[in-house]
């Protein structure tokens, strides 16, 4: 590491360079042929006639399913895909939340497998900055949301901005 606190450079001989301008859009272009696979086989939830079953930003991928089978079968093409594709699905950062229509539908936890491994499941999970969740979904992305504007206009008051009279002169 240097006096000013950056380390040397060094060239990126696998991937796409982390936080780079074109990173988020050769990763589209790598993962692409998945998104088409899945929407190909009919994997994954639609609205209408468009396929939604898995909003994708960058590295950033949700599975969305009707049923628990669909559900293995896209985590499934996934897995199989990335080891195709010489990457890895990190199990740490991906969780499965089973999420029903019908509130008063009581199932046993399902348990989803990634390469022969249980998934862990959770309440819920943050997908792109929104909180995806069992209940209260709205409800808690609504106070997250209160809660970031608090802090933003808090921040503004240092350099003069003020609630009902604006900018200081």
């Amino acid at each position: 590491m240097e006096k000013n606190g950056f380390s040397n450079s060094f060239p990126v001989r696998q991937g796409v360079r982390q936080g780079g301008i074109l990173s988020t859009h050769l990763y589209k272009l790598y993962i692409n042929d998945l998104l088409t696979e899945l929407e190909e086989n009919g994997m994954g939830q639609y609205i209408g006639t468009n396929f939604t079953g898995c909003p994708t930003c960058a590295d950033d991928i949700i599975l969305l399913s009707s049923t628990e089978e669909e559900m293995q079968s896209m985590l499934d093409t996934s897995k199989r895909y990335s080891d195709n594709h010489r990457y890895k699905i990190h199990p740490t950062k991906s969780v499965t939340i089973n999420k029903y229509s019908n509130s008063k539908t009581t199932k046993s936890e399902v348990q989803f497998k990634l390469d022969d491994k249980n998934m862990p499941s959770a309440n819920q999970g943050t997908h792109l900055g929104i909180i995806r969740a069992i209940k209260d979904q709205n409800k808690t992305n609504i106070q997250d949301r209160i809660s970031l504007a608090r802090r933003t206009a808090y921040s503004l008051m240092n350099v003069g901005v003020h609630g009902t009279n604006g900018l200081k002169p």
